[in-house]
């Protein structure tokens, strides 16, 4: 895993250590960048962050700020670690929380983002709770993008579907609320 692009790009990210967490291939990130284009000044949000990549890989690019919401320490070890190597730090937020706790929070305090990524666990089938939290919350921006990945394609929102793609066992969706 690395930086593909901007301030930080090909530094290389360390993964946490444990056999739950599933980091987004560099081809993944590629395509998922390639469709979002300039992110320069966006506030992110990076929800089950594991290594952080893409929350990271936002602000290397020009991303004004990143909040990244994750409960496994060995997570957040990784995410600090890489914002350190990145230099990328004086732009983040860590959270230690559960994304249900983290989205309230973020939600209580009136946040908007333009730019919200979402990676849970596939075998949790968190989507529908996940898409429900970020509209009840209100988090996503006015022209604002969510990129979900999963596996589970059977979900509803309120969200437009703005584009979509299949990499083996992974799905990318992007949403809009416009």
């Amino acid at each position: 895993m690395r930086v593909i692009f901007g301030s930080a790009k090909g530094r290389n990210l360390v993964s946490p250590k444990s056999k739950n967490v599933r980091p987004t291939t560099d081809r993944v990130k590629q395509f998922i960048f390639d469709c979002l284009g300039d992110v320069q000044d966006c506030k992110v949000l990076d929800i089950f962050s594991g290594s952080g990549g893409l929350g990271i890989e936002s602000l290397s690019r020009g991303a004004e700020s990143a909040i990244f919401i994750e409960n496994s320490f060995h997570s957040l070890q990784a995410i600090k670690k890489n914002l350190e190597l990145t230099r990328l730090a004086n732009k983040a937020k860590v959270l230690k929380l559960d994304f249900q706790k983290g989205l309230k929070t973020l939600a209580l305090s009136e946040n908007k983002f333009n730019l919200i990524f979402a990676d849970p666990p596939y075998d949790k089938c968190f989507e529908n709770l996940i898409l429900e939290k970020i509209v009840t919350g209100q988090l996503l921006a006015e022209n604002g993008i969510l990129v979900l990945e999963h596996s589970n394609t059977d979900f509803e929102t309120n969200f437009k579907l703005v584009k979509h793609k299949k990499f083996g066992e992974t799905n990318v969706s992007f949403f809009s609320n416009s």
